[in-house]
């Protein structure tokens, strides 16, 4: 009986150092059965709070910043990133 590793990997990213470690990890496991890796990155408000278009640009230029991590760890082990809003 063989095991086979998962076609995808989804990894969530906040930006930690835990979290990349997780993606630098996912990697490593994913070129030998060259399996797919996603990233997530979610923030979740409550629809009962209105939230400024301020605040909404920090939130999305953190979640950038995040991205634009994964996306330089990615490129070292010739991994691409995809991006979806």
């Amino acid at each position: 009986m063989t095991s086979k590793i998962s076609q995808k990997i989804l990894v969530p990213l906040d930006g930690s150092k835990n979290s990349l470690r997780g993606l630098n990890m996912a990697l490593v496991l994913a070129k030998p059965a060259e399996s797919s890796i996603i990233g997530l990155n979610v923030f979740s408000c409550p629809s009962v709070f209105r939230i400024s278009s301020e605040i909404k640009n920090k939130i999305k230029k953190k979640s950038n910043n995040i991205v634009q991590q994964a996306e330089a760890i990615s490129k070292k082990s010739k991994r691409a990133v995809y991006r979806h809003y």
